[in-house]
């Protein structure tokens, strides 16, 4: 993975996933997250070029990653969304294909978009409504 900043390159290539790169969002000016088809997500230090932790628990590809309140959200291949903080891990379930898709409202509802066609709207860990047949 490499960091760009006015056109070229800056600091040093980010090395460690074992799977192609496929979703990044920063957590702050300096800590970056990155999801992989390696079924993993990394936090960087993009300021010392460095892997601060790997975070482990999707079993296919992470899709999708964003922000919220001092939570990562993650959306993967294995049908699932997972909101992690550093004491544990919270599972969504109800999609039935990938997640590919994930934003946050401004009071904090996650909202996820998956291939099975379906919008679903988070909250408190219970999915408050699917909305589908998007084509």
């Amino acid at each position: 993975m490499r960091l760009w900043g006015g056109g070229a390159v800056i600091g040093t290539v980010l090395k460690g996933h074992k799977g192609a790169v496929t979703s990044l969002t920063f957590l702050d000016s300096s800590l970056l997250a990155s999801g992989s088809a390696d079924n993993t997500i990394r936090i960087w230090d993009v300021l010392h070029n460095e892997c601060l932790e790997v975070l482990s628990g999707h079993s296919f590809s992470v899709k999708a990653l964003v922000v919220t309140t001092g939570l990562l959200v993650s959306g993967s291949v294995d049908k699932t969304v997972r909101i992690w903080d550093t004491k544990h891990v919270s599972v969504l379930r109800g999609h039935q294909d990938w997640i590919i898709a994930l934003a946050i409202l401004e009071d904090g509802t996650i909202v996820s978009g998956g291939l099975d066609r379906t919008v679903r709207r988070w909250r408190n860990g219970l999915c408050k409504m699917a909305l589908g047949g998007n084509t």
